[in-house]
């Protein structure tokens, strides 16, 4: 599958799962005011009319809850799996080549399937930073990224009225390379201001649990 049939796959489900997220996300109202931090997240399996596998993540805080879709796919490659934001136009995709280096470099966790690192990697790490970087001569729409727990990399993709963010590998903080260090400074604050901005109403150490 070409991205350009799988931009048309992915829309052909996607308002009916995004209704269903919702849908989901007003049932958690209830266990979010009984709970102490006011903060209830849970993650739930779909599969669409379409047979297509994926997974509804809902994020209930009393003053701001969100939810977000993402379907996922087996290929000759392994596992693909991309998160929506319509709002955007963005798809962020993620392979699992990426999720063997989010695991390998920060979990350590050897028991884990690959549906299980992806949800574990979403659940603290979806909101990002991203940037997109001038071409060089290695790399063509090459993006330095800041998430909660370290660095994402790759590079975009634009396929009609939508960017495919590929999202090609992980490292932690402290394996940045000098040359990255200014790109690493500059990525790092805009995310915390794109925290402070979006979540400025949440108790950011509710993330940590």
């Amino acid at each position: 599958m070409n991205s350009e049939e799988l931009v048309r796959e992915i829309m052909k489900d996607y308002q009916i799962v995004n209704r269903k997220g919702k849908y989901e996300l007003e049932k958690l109202r209830r266990p979010a005011l009984k709970s102490r931090s006011r903060h209830v997240q849970r993650i739930y399996d779909y599969k669409s009319k379409n047979n297509n596998n994926w997974i509804i993540f809902c994020d209930y805080d009393i003053k701001d809850p969100f939810w977000y879709v993402l379907v996922y796919f087996v290929d000759k490659l392994g596992l693909q799996a991309d998160l929506v934001d319509e709002n955007k136009r963005v798809l962020y995709h993620y392979s699992g080549h990426f999720l063997h280096r989010f695991n390998e470099r920060f979990l350590h966790e050897t028991e884990l399937s690959k549906i299980e690192i992806l949800k574990r990697y979403l659940l603290k790490n979806a909101s990002a930073y991203i940037e997109v970087l001038p071409d060089t001569e290695k790399y063509q729409n090459p993006v330095f990224g800041k998430s909660r727990e370290g660095v994402v990399l790759g590079n975009v993709e634009i396929q009609g009225l939508y960017s495919i963010i590929h999202v090609k590998t992980f490292i932690a903080d402290n394996m940045i390379f000098e040359n990255q260090q200014a790109k690493f400074d500059y990525t790092s604050e805009r995310y915390k201001r794109y925290w402070d901005e979006v979540y400025k109403k949440r108790n950011q150490s509710a993330y940590d649990d």
